[in-house]
């Protein structure tokens, strides 16, 4: 399973389940035929930006972040980000050489409203988004990102 799909899959299962620890984290991606190593689910943690939370038991668990973006990935926007364009319903990031694919796996974790795809190509990121604005929504929240 490649890192994208992995990190889709921890997300799903932190929002759909209570996993305290990140044995049990990987319990649960072993379940779903995702082997992998406590030093990948570590730094999928970090880079995804998961929070522990407290829950009404009282035992925290991990969480997905709401409202703002996560601090690391905030910031692989803004460092690795050389420009934005809008064009009708889509947006262009040019990035620095080498950094699409990460600045792509970026946005993705920002869960952007209106956004149906994101396509690193090269040192560009493609950003399709819907009819509705969904480009001018995008494109605010980078802009804001990138000031």
């Amino acid at each position: 399973m490649d890192k994208r799909r992995r990190r889709r899959l921890i997300l799903d299962l932190v929002s759909r389940r209570t996993l305290r620890t990140q044995k049990e984290l990987a319990k649960a991606l072993a379940a779903a035929g995702a082997e992998v190593t406590q030093a990948t689910i570590s730094r999928d943690i970090r880079e995804i930006g998961l929070v522990k939370v407290q829950g009404s038991n009282g035992l925290s668990h991990y969480a997905v972040p709401g409202g703002r973006p996560p601090e690391g990935l905030r910031e692989k926007v803004a460092k690795c980000t050389v420009s934005v364009d809008q064009s009708a319903n889509m947006l262009v990031l040019r990035t620095l050489p080498s950094e699409a694919e990460a600045v792509a796996e970026a946005i993705i974790g920002l869960d952007l409203d209106g956004v149906l795809g994101v396509f690193p190509y090269k040192s560009s990121v493609l950003i399709v988004a819907d009819e509705r604005g969904g480009a001018r929504k995008a494109m605010a929240r980078l802009g804001g990102l990138l000031t």
